[in-house]
């Protein structure tokens, strides 16, 4: 995890990044996040949660490429902020 905080804070401080976007907060534990984003300071940071995927199909087993209200619901999210 060391190198991990060394490699994201290199990423701020040399190439400029001033955030991080962390995918599928569902997989890991909270305090991971929470220890990243303390040793690094970004100016802002998210994950991407997704509580509910839609699908379609006759058998309702197809992922529809339209995901609008995953996506409505994580602009409210950030708009909450």
């Amino acid at each position: 995890m060391q190198d991990l905080k060394e490699w994201l804070t290199w990423l701020r401080r040399e190439v400029g990044f001033d955030g991080w976007r962390f995918d599928f907060v569902k997989g890991y534990r909270g305090e991971r996040v929470r220890e990243y984003v303390e040793a690094t300071q970004p100016a802002v940071a998210f994950g991407e949660f997704w509580d509910a995927c839609a699908y379609e199909g006759k058998h309702g087993d197809q992922l529809c490429a339209n995901q609008a209200r995953g996506i409505e619901a994580y602009v409210g999210l950030l708009s909450l902020g």
